[in-house]
């Protein structure tokens, strides 16, 4: 997934939201490995740099993301349901 795509689907989940719930600051997890769903907290987003000049890292010719995921979110489950795969993958 790219980053503007990435950017585009959490503004429209934030506009969902709102219209449902009003003004909220929803927990934002991961769910990763399908076949045996898990939960992870997002712990946060970086791209990496060259030690030399600073620029960002390119993996074939393109800039990457990264997202860090924790451990199992505090209070939920530490298994994500399987419908979240279903949901999620456009």
């Amino acid at each position: 997934m790219k980053l503007n795509r990435l950017i585009e689907l959490l503004e429209e989940l934030r506009a969902d939201l709102g219209d449902s719930l009003g003004d909220c600051d929803a927990e934002v997890v991961c769910a990763y490995q399908p076949s045996y769903p898990l939960a992870g907290r997002v712990d946060g987003a970086c791209f990496l740099t060259d030690d030399k000049d600073w620029l960002p890292v390119l993996v074939n010719g393109k800039p990457v993301v990264w997202i860090a995921v924790g451990g199992h979110p505090h209070d939920m489950s530490p298994y994500a349901p399987g419908e979240v795969f279903e949901k999620a993958l456009l």
